[in-house]
């Protein structure tokens, strides 16, 4: 009975073996690991092939990895604007906007006819209920595209869902506005555009599966290219999905470790026959201008239009890198872009007009810039 008994245990243990075995050799054999992996977000150090030192474009051949939640930008705000906090100097009506306002601007530059700034509070209002079906549907846009969620319609609720897409808008020729502004980039307008050579994204919305769809519709996307640093919201999110090439300029790439390629130095650099970068250091360092057509400047945050004064102007007191350096850019963009009719801005009013009245503007601009014009307290 001893005997018998040793041997059953010797069984049971040879099993228990035989069993740790198969488990330990599925785990090795199929890489399972304790905690789930996330795909890797490439921080390319170095080029496969090295440009030359004096080479103004610097090309990484790694794609976009995958999507990696680690490295995504916080999601946007799931809140919605609360009549409970809507600011007092709203006109009566069911649209509002509450006191989470970060006074980005995006409205205003969007729904002009319906929205206005309130200065002693440092925010938007809403100056007009909306009556037509244009003021209707421009503030329904501003309403989506705001960053902080701070437009809401109240009971009698129009009905938007009989309103065209709203975004892409189309605004000019070949250029539409992107919408959903991310607050990561305090609310900085973002642009698509589509044209034979591939189509474009300037600087990043937030992401919006939606409007990836209504972007596939439209041809899809091969390029973003960003303006600087402080704009980049979720480009890594559509640069991975549509497997597009991601740009900016080295002096700022801290900001996307995630860019595809690269320029770099102060010289202009002919990117395509129809589109020209032009480094413009001044916001932040590695800030650039891209001339579209030789009409269509989209300046992120090195130069806008004014409503308050009429004209072109630039964020003196949101200066990152250096004002003289802004005033002597933009002083090399008057000579290099001397017949642009657009002025498409990350932050700040754009503007369609004459050619020679909008060079003037940016001349006249660069004198108050250089000769020490305040530019701090500029209206928007």
């Amino acid at each position: 009975m001893l005997g018998l008994g040793l041997g059953l245990v010797l069984v049971l243990v040879l099993g228990l073996v035989l069993v740790l075995g198969l488990v330990l050799g599925l785990v090795l054999g199929l890489g399972l690991d304790a905690a789930p992996r996330f795909p890797a977000v490439a921080l390319p150090t170095q080029n496969a092939t090295p440009a030359p030192a004096t080479s103004a474009i610097t090309k990484n051949p790694v794609r976009i990895p995958q999507y990696c939640p680690a490295a995504h930008s916080r999601p946007y705000s799931k809140r919605m604007a609360k009549p409970s906090r809507a600011h007092p100097a709203n006109v009566p009506g069911p649209w509002f906007v509450d006191d989470t306002c970060i006074d980005c601007d995006a409205c205003r530059d969007t729904a002009p006819g319906v929205f206005t700034s309130y200065d002693r509070d440092s925010q938007s209002i809403v100056a007009h209920q909306p009556v037509t079906r244009d003021d209707l549907l421009a503030a329904h846009r501003a309403m989506l595209l705001c960053p902080t969620a701070s437009i809401g319609v109240r009971a009698p609720r129009p009905d938007l869902a009989a309103l065209p897409e709203p975004f892409p808008q189309l605004i000019a020729p070949g250029v539409h506005r992107c919408g959903y502004n991310s607050p990561d980039s305090f609310g900085a307008t973002t642009y698509f555009v589509t044209r034979p050579g591939g189509n474009l994204m300037i600087d990043g919305p937030r992401w919006v599966p939606s409007l990836a769809r209504r972007i596939a519709d439209l041809g899809g996307l091969a390029h973003i290219l960003l303006t600087h640093r402080d704009d980049i919201g979720d480009a890594a999110r559509y640069a991975d999905h549509f497997g597009a090439r991601v740009w900016i300029h080295d002096a700022d790439r801290s900001a996307a470790r995630f860019a595809t390629d690269l320029w770099r130095g102060d010289a202009a650099i002919d990117f395509a026959p129809d589109l020209c970068v032009i480094p413009v250091p001044g916001h932040t360092r590695g800030s650039v201008v891209f001339r579209f057509r030789d009409d269509t400047l989209f300046t992120g945050d090195s130069l806008h239009w004014s409503r308050g004064m009429g004209a072109l102007s630039a964020f003196e007191g949101a200066c990152w890198y250096s004002w003289s350096a802004q005033a002597a850019s933009l002083r090399a963009l008057a000579d290099l872009a001397p017949r642009f009719a657009w002025v498409l801005p990350g932050h700040g009013g754009h503007t369609h007009g004459d050619p020679a009245v909008l060079h003037q503007s940016l001349l006249t601009l660069v004198a108050g810039m250089e000769s020490g014009v305040d530019h701090s307290a500029a209206p928007w």
